[in-house]
């Protein structure tokens, strides 16, 4: 068996005080802190199981009757309870654990990204009244003939002129129609986007053009609506960020609709 009297420094007679003060000189003189031998790690830590046993007047008459019987099984039956609270040994540091954001904290990590959109959106609206404003052109073409799809049970109608131009038309503008007739489509200068489909004698315009400028004027309206307000950044964070989400909605619509007009 170890001699932890002799790990401590102290005589087997030596008192509880006199154990304890001699405990805490070694533990002063070798913590890491202090003392940077690689050794005195392991010699604390021989140290304290030293004093794990006799810092306590229960456990150490455990071990002096050990020693003084080497040969006997004994089970130990008590833990140290009044060991120096200063000097007990810490359980190794844990860091604590990182906190879940809310919901809020999401959305202000997020406004600073999504801030870049509505800049574009704001370039995008000024480009867009630029085209719509500027004189517009117009070319005039022969229908040549009308074709019907299946769309999800439905059927739409086109109409195909001698420029290789295929629109959609509504069935109450296919029949007012005829092969031959001749259409004049006004179109932006620079982006060439439709704004007006008639016939030769205006009698009869296309009702449901699928365009920017046509039945969706209202898109790059809103998205220069939106993206100003989302610069401004007025209201709280959940406005913002919806406002925000909106407007990248918007931007993304705009130009889906300026590649299929």
């Amino acid at each position: 068996m170890k001699d932890y009297y002799q790990v401590l420094g102290v005589s087997k007679q030596a008192t509880q005080a006199e154990i304890r003060r001699a405990y805490r000189k070694l533990v002063q003189r070798l913590h890491p802190d202090i003392n940077p031998d690689p050794q005195a790690e392991e010699q604390i830590k021989l140290v304290n199981e030293a004093y794990d046993v006799l810092g306590s007047e229960a456990s150490r008459k455990e071990y002096d009757y050990r020693m003084e019987n080497p040969y006997a099984s004994i089970l130990m039956e008590e833990t140290p309870t009044d060991l120096d609270p200063r000097y007990r040994r810490r359980s190794p540091y844990q860091a604590p654990r990182p906190r879940e954001m809310s919901q809020r904290e999401l959305m202000q990590k997020a406004l600073p990204f999504l801030k870049p959109i509505c800049w574009a959106g704001i370039v995008l609206f000024v480009v867009l009244m630029i085209d719509y404003v500027t004189p517009h052109n117009q070319t005039r073409e022969r229908i040549v003939r009308f074709r019907m799809e299946s769309v999800r049970r439905n059927y739409q109608d086109y109409l195909v002129t001698d420029m290789g131009r295929e629109m959609k038309i509504s069935y109450e503008d296919r029949i007012k129609l005829m092969e031959g007739e001749e259409m004049i489509f006004t179109q932006s200068r620079f982006l060439k986007i439709i704004i007006r489909a008639e016939n030769i004698k205006g009698s009869i315009t296309l009702s449901n053009l699928a365009t920017l400028y046509g039945n969706f004027v209202f898109v790059p309206v809103m998205l220069g609506i939106s993206s100003l307000l989302s610069i401004l950044s007025l209201g709280t964070v959940e406005f913002k960020f919806n406002l925000r989400l909106v407007n990248a909605f918007l931007f993304i619509f705009t130009l889906v609709l300026i590649v299929v007009s």
